[in-house]
């Protein structure tokens, strides 16, 4: 007995390691901390926007426009990746008051047609091929466009963004 007590002793430390693991997993899990740790809080809103973001009086719809397939280069799919991450942040930052739709407009759709009527445009790519990553908001009757987000304009998203919900959401004094 003596010859295995310390592999005992080795087997009882791992499985208490992994149920502590498990247990620190399951608590940060759950906990409603969010940290940014990419380079230049990619993901960290400005407190206006914010403030703009929990104002919001009534369900804003965010319908975000992404063309996926292989035809699509490698750079253009991760940043559009980064562009749906931030309009998660917003939908997260809006408590409730914002609803993300996500579409694939291919050419002849129905998609397609729903894009170029909310003004959203095709973009070109080297190969001749046109793809489409663009925003329109709307609320109610009252539309804007993005229409056309290009990662030449990435630091100015959030900007883009939070104007074209403020300009939706934007009650006309009379």
């Amino acid at each position: 007995m003596r010859k295995f007590e310390h592999l005992i002793y080795s087997a009882v430390g791992l499985a208490a390691l992994f149920l502590i693991l498990v247990a620190v997993n399951f608590f940060i899990t759950r906990a409603p901390v969010r940290v940014d740790l990419t380079q230049g809080n990619l993901y960290t809103l400005s407190d206006g926007t914010k403030k703009i973001l929990r104002n919001l009086a009534a369900p804003v719809t965010v319908k975000l426009y992404v063309s996926q397939g292989d035809s699509v280069p490698v750079q253009l799919r991760g940043f559009a990746q980064r562009v749906e991450d931030l309009v998660r942040e917003f939908q997260n930052a809006a408590n409730g008051n914002l609803r993300i739709e996500k579409y694939n407009p291919r050419p002849d759709s129905e998609e397609e047609d729903a894009a170029q009527l909310d003004g959203v445009e095709p973009q070109q790519l080297m190969t001749g091929e046109q793809f489409y990553l663009g925003i329109a908001v709307s609320q109610l009757e009252r539309k804007q466009a993005i229409a056309a987000v290009t990662p030449q304009r990435e630091r100015l998203l959030e900007y883009d963004l939070v104007r074209a919900i403020a300009r939706t959401a934007a009650v006309e004094a009379r």
